[in-house]
């Protein structure tokens, strides 16, 4: 996480049910910046900074004169080392470049009303909505352990919806509504992570601006008498503006923006606009090749360097620059995106390419949306390469978790790698118990028989007898077209619930 900074936050007092304001000096980093290397908390620290941010803002609002906080964001709230939130006292000067970030279009754009376009006179209004957002962003790139129920997520969505729909009949008119509706944390584990996974990626793409850790634009504060604040836009950096360049900032930031857009939204026309976007930048030219290249979309209107690699097929120069350019903090991406790109071309350079980057992100132990992710590319290149044995290992991890639909697949896959390595007993193995699981596969069903007939060691009559048994299962095989070449090829014959294999 780094060296921790020191802000001015507010320091809330609760008493005879009345609240009172006072300051006070803690360390931490803001929850964005926070989050950005701590996205695996427990789901039961994600509900109490739910409920604890609903807490200090009702405590805000029942202080003397009814105030409200005003810039609720991911910005705004700092996480100290014992995991205890604050919110920023925006009123002393120390904060100010807090402040600018908050005010950038992206954030603004987020975490305000889309009516509202900069933070000004502060309401409960404006509070419930930036903390619906918050709430969003919270769940969008945070992996809870255990995961969330399908309760807890439909019952934050209600949350959240009630908070952004400042004009609805149901939409929240008092914080102490939210607080009744926020749920409480239970150990039961959730039977279906695939839901949570599916849901972190919708709402990637709502929190997009705000997920991405850099964005373009920086603003200059002036105070007034009153503290009122004129805005100017220019170019800066989210998380290290003492350490990185204007310039530097504003092309990790539309790298970034690309990343995401490219990785987990496969929005490639986006993807490919935010790395153009970041201007002459090498890098960032060579990653929108990369996602061209993938997506099939030619080099129309680029830079001549670009027109080489596409139009002369040199997209390797392009990979290797980017594995040897690849930043540590994001490697992780990069190697998801060359993955990608190698995958392109089934050659047996760039299968050995993807086992090769595949082995480096499995030993860093990702989260487990991106082991399977990772598997499924290796297990093809390992096929494509005629690394039989490693294969056979991904293949087999990919039936814990592929839902049914792909296996039949997977296990006729199985099968030919036994077969390529001259197991044939386990090739036959591996093809029943396929066929046994599978109720409905009649692919399978129709692959065990001809290996079976084919096989000189095994009697017609356990041919035969299979054949009865997998059409009893099953009648319309007898309709598919492999199974009456089946049938001519080896004299199967069948009359009522008699069956013969002639040959």
């Amino acid at each position: 996480m780094g060296e921790r900074e020191g802000y001015e936050v507010l320091r809330l007092i609760e008493h005879n049910q009345k609240c009172y304001i006072s300051s006070d000096y803690v360390e931490g980093k803001s929850l964005i910046q926070w989050l950005k290397y701590h996205p695996n908390l427990t789901k039961k620290q994600l509900f109490l900074w739910i409920r604890d941010l609903a807490d200090q803002l009702e405590c805000i609002h029942k202080c003397r004169g009814n105030p409200c906080y005003q810039y609720v964001n991911p910005y705004s709230v700092i996480v100290t080392e014992d995991m205890t939130l604050h919110f920023l006292d925006m009123s002393v000067e120390s904060n100010e470049k807090m402040l600018v970030q908050m005010n950038r279009r992206s954030v603004r754009e987020n975490f305000l009303p889309p009516e509202v376009n900069y933070y000004q006179a502060a309401s409960i209004e404006l509070d419930i909505y930036g903390l619906g957002r918050t709430i969003q962003y919270l769940l969008s790139v945070t992996d809870p352990i255990p995961e969330l129920t399908r309760r807890d997520t439909v019952k934050f969505q209600k949350i959240i919806s009630r908070c952004l729909d400042g004009h609805s009949k149901r939409a929240f008119k008092q914080m102490s509504e939210i607080q009744k509706e926020i749920p409480n944390v239970t150990e039961k584990k959730s039977k279906d992570r695939r839901i949570w996974t599916k849901k972190r990626t919708v709402m990637a793409m709502i929190s997009i601006c705000v997920f991405v850790a850099a964005v373009s634009v920086r603003v200059i504060q002036k105070k007034g008498d009153e503290k009122n604040t004129e805005l100017k836009m220019e170019s800066s950096d989210s998380l290290n503006m003492s350490e990185m360049s204007e310039r530097e900032a504003f092309v990790e930031a539309q790298r970034t923006m690309g990343l995401l857009y490219f990785l987990e939204l496969e929005d490639y026309e986006k993807s490919i606009q935010a790395f153009e976007d970041a201007g002459e930048d090498q890098m960032s030219e060579n990653l929108a090749t990369l996602v061209r290249y993938v997506a099939g979309i030619e080099d129309k209107e680029s830079s001549n360097e670009k027109k080489e690699y596409a139009n002369e097929k040199k997209i390797e120069n392009i990979f290797r620059k980017i594995e040897e350019w690849m930043p540590d903090d994001s490697r992780l991406d990069y190697e998801r995106c060359l993955i990608r790109g190698y995958a392109v071309e089934e050659s047996e350079e760039h299968a050995k390419a993807i086992l090769r980057i595949g082995k480096k992100i499995l030993d860093e132990k990702p989260e487990e949306r991106l082991v399977k992710e990772c598997t499924s590319y290796m297990a093809s290149a390992a096929e494509t390469a005629r690394d039989w044995d490693m294969a056979l290992e991904m293949y087999t991890d990919m039936l814990e978790w592929e839902e049914e639909s792909k296996k039949e697949d997977i296990y006729q896959k199985l099968v030919k790698i036994q077969g390529e390595k001259g197991l044939k007993d386990q090739a036959l193995e591996i093809c029943r118990k396929g066929a046994e699981e599978l109720k409905d596969s009649k692919q399978l069903r129709i692959l065990y028989m001809r290996m079976q007939c084919s096989d000189s060691d095994i009697s017609r009559e356990i041919c035969a007898q299979t054949v009865k048994e997998y059409l009893n299962q099953i009648p319309e095989i007898k309709e598919e077209t492999e199974f009456q070449k089946l049938a001519q090829e080896y004299g199967i014959v069948m009359e009522g619930e008699n069956v013969w294999v002639g040959r």
